[in-house]
């Protein structure tokens, strides 16, 4: 989210444009579902857009911008909606103008307001509430005047605000000339709370049969999901924190959990921390095993595999290293799971299937470790002929490319969580 708006602005002129109409339309699988909304990110530039109202993207229109607003003088996009904590209105006014934004609660009270003077081009503003709830973002102007219905899920706020991020002189029809094909695109596909991620490199029009399964943890937060082979992934680690233990506290029995860089005991600060927001939350085995969201478990060690082996099967194949104790490594496996950012030393990976694993650290015995060259994941699968305390995990780190299976991990230890679905 930090990004977005940048990326947002960058996208209307940076992206490349595709030399013929291409449509890409997304299907929803089952009738009950409505799909609300489409965001589609170039995972090679990060650059941003979003539809809304529609289950369709022209990719002319998907490069020009010319799509992401009504076609009135206005033009509008308020994303996430439903948010958690912000979320951003932007807008486009062909002139200059003074703008009142204002933020009405259900009882119709103005909770929130910013007047702010404006020229041509294209604005941003943040908004958070201090509470959950159906509100109502009004814009006032000479020249601007619209409404939105926004929906607030979750917040860690103590005030309602609305701050004006600043804006783009350029125009949202502007564009670029040259012509690319085959590129790799996330494309997050919304139905009310459900979040269906696609990774594909399209080249021509493609029709998406959309399938939607909630992933949705005990806070309300929903998950973006994406299948992989026959499995289906959450997309980003779990960030369900119903409390924050300091990192020096550690149980193999009771269930522990932890913000990587966060050392108090205040649940609304360890939310808001950066690494939770960016990387979810480390669990202890205890925390881990039940933590994820209802139809949701905690990978056990073959489910790895079988993400390992669809991999290896359709980028591979991998060298497949068994070492003592079941120690096992697939060599170049893990940057296909790697995020395409936020890796040091250039060890970025590809991504090709939206997996996205950041580096998220992990909690050991000394406190807080490695959180700038490891991604670390539990499994379920407890180690035979060992303590009881034993378990596997999953881990890439940053030196290599590599997916390993490693045991003589202790359940005392704290670790990020994908889960896979029932």
């Amino acid at each position: 989210m930090k990004k977005l708006s940048f990326l947002f602005l960058s996208f209307l002129t940076s992206i490349n444009l595709y030399a013929q109409d291409i449509v890409f339309t997304f299907n929803a699988q089952d009738a009950s579902n409505t799909i609300d909304s489409i965001r589609a990110t170039k995972v090679e530039t990060g650059e941003t857009v979003l539809v809304e109202g529609s289950n369709t993207i022209n990719m002319s229109s998907f490069a020009t911008g010319n799509k992401l607003f009504p076609t009135n003088v206005e033009e509008i996009s308020v994303y996430p909606n439903p948010f958690e904590n912000y979320t951003q209105l932007i807008f486009h006014s062909n002139q200059n103008n003074n703008v009142k934004v204002s933020l009405i609660n259900p009882a119709g009270q103005v909770v929130a307001e910013k007047n702010q003077n404006i020229t041509s081009g294209i604005h941003q503003f943040n908004i958070s509430t201090k509470n959950n709830g159906l509100y109502v973002l009004n814009v006032d102007g000479s020249k601007n005047r619209f409404s939105k219905k926004i929906i607030s899920t979750r917040n860690n706020q103590s005030l309602n605000a609305i701050e004006y991020k600043g804006f783009s002189s350029m125009s949202s029809k502007e564009k670029s000339a040259q012509t690319e094909y085959g590129k790799l695109i996330f494309f997050f596909v919304y139905s009310g709370d459900n979040i269906t991620k696609i990774a594909d490199s399209p080249s021509e029009s493609k029709t998406y049969e959309v399938e939607f399964y909630e992933c949705k943890d005990t806070d309300g937060k929903s998950y973006p999901i994406v299948q992989i082979g026959d499995q289906w992934w959450m997309a980003e680690n779990l960030a369900y924190l119903p409390i924050v233990n300091n990192p020096r506290s550690e149980s193999t029995t009771v269930s522990m959990f932890y913000v990587n860089g966060y050392w108090g005991q205040n649940i609304n600060e360890a939310k808001a921390h950066e690494s939770c927001q960016d990387y979810g939350v480390l669990y202890n085995w205890p925390a881990a095993m039940e933590s994820c969201p209802q139809g949701w478990h905690l990978p056990t060690k073959n489910e790895w595999e079988q993400l390992a082996q669809f991999v290896n099967d359709q980028k591979g194949p991998f060298d497949f290293i068994i070492r003592q104790n079941e120690y096992k490594e697939w060599e170049e496996l893990g940057k296909y799971l790697k995020a395409s950012s936020g890796w040091d030393e250039e060890a970025n990976g590809t991504d090709d299937f939206g997996f996205t694993g950041y580096i998220g650290g992990q909690r050991d015995t000394s406190g807080f470790n490695m959180l700038s060259n490891v991604a670390c994941w539990w499994t379920s699968t407890e180690i035979e002929n060992y303590y009881t305390d034993m378990v596997y995990n999953s881990l890439i780190t940053v030196d290599h490319q590599l997916l390993t299976h490693w045991n003589y991990t202790v359940k005392l230890l704290g670790f990020n969580v994908r889960c896979v679905k029932d």
